[in-house]
């Protein structure tokens, strides 16, 4: 959905937002003003609390249920140690009603490994789906490494590769998001092929990491530290809504 270096506009049901941020960056105007106004993420020091709550039973068996768990707290404190002073943090709670997204396990015939939402999404969508193919052992993908991918997107950020150059998109077979309706996007840092929020060319690695590349690390500061800031924003030449609307959120895949 989202690369660290692309933030989704809200979506039509916030259409008066999304219409200001187009003309906010027809103008030329404040980046950072044009994060604070345009962008889905989370905005004040109480949102950036995000409780989640664990659907224990959504899980077949006590061993994944607690490689899960161990996995998330994990992937959940690389986020917040990456800036401290971002004041991200995320807290596991024991009420599904005190929680701001729900974990479940699901069986979806391995069409993604993990699947997260946008803030953008309706309330009822956020929620971290995990597959039962997450638990394949000979997976190349790194458990804790696809939940900081999803956490990316819960966070905000879009997949990388949606503005990945035209060879290198059609030679690695990304076929799907280009090929969807436009939405604004706000860069937060140059093209990342490094990003933890970009798919890997081919899986011929031995592991797929998504660790964070030096410019996740930069953008995140970006829009979540102390003053947020975009990099030039782009002019009528160079419109926001070049890159494609995510609709729901993409999976890692597991294929």
């Amino acid at each position: 959905m989202i690369g660290v270096r692309w933030l989704k506009a809200r979506a039509a049901r916030w259409l008066g937002v999304a219409m200001l941020a187009v003309m906010v960056c027809g103008a030329q105007a404040d980046p950072a003003f044009a994060l604070r106004v345009s962008t889905a993420y989370w905005k004040t020091p109480q949102d950036k609390i995000l409780h989640y709550w664990i659907d224990a039973g959504s899980f077949p068996d006590a061993d994944q249920l607690a490689l899960l768990r161990a996995n998330l707290t994990k992937a959940t404190d690389d986020w917040e140690n990456i800036c401290r002073d971002c004041g991200i943090r995320f807290i596991e709670v024991a009420n599904r009603s005190d929680a701001t997204f729900l974990v479940v396990g699901v069986n979806v015939q391995r069409a993604f490994l993990a699947d997260g939402f946008n803030p953008s999404d309706p309330r009822d969508k956020w929620v971290l789906k995990i597959d039962r193919s997450y638990f394949n052992p000979r997976s190349r993908f790194d458990k804790i490494g696809v939940l900081r991918h999803e956490l990316g997107h819960i966070l905000g950020y879009r997949h990388e590769q949606i503005v990945a150059p035209e060879d290198r998109f059609v030679a690695c077979g990304w076929k799907t998001e280009r090929n969807t309706d436009a939405a604004s996007v706000i860069a937060l840092t140059a093209y990342d092929p490094e990003s933890l929020m970009h798919y890997p060319c081919g899986i011929e690695a031995e592991s797929v990491l998504f660790g964070f590349s030096p410019l996740d690390i930069d953008g995140h500061r970006r829009l979540y530290g102390p003053n947020p800031v975009a990099v030039a924003v782009p002019d009528a030449a160079s419109p926001m809504t070049g890159a494609p609307a995510a609709g729901t959120p993409q999976p890692v895949s597991a294929e």
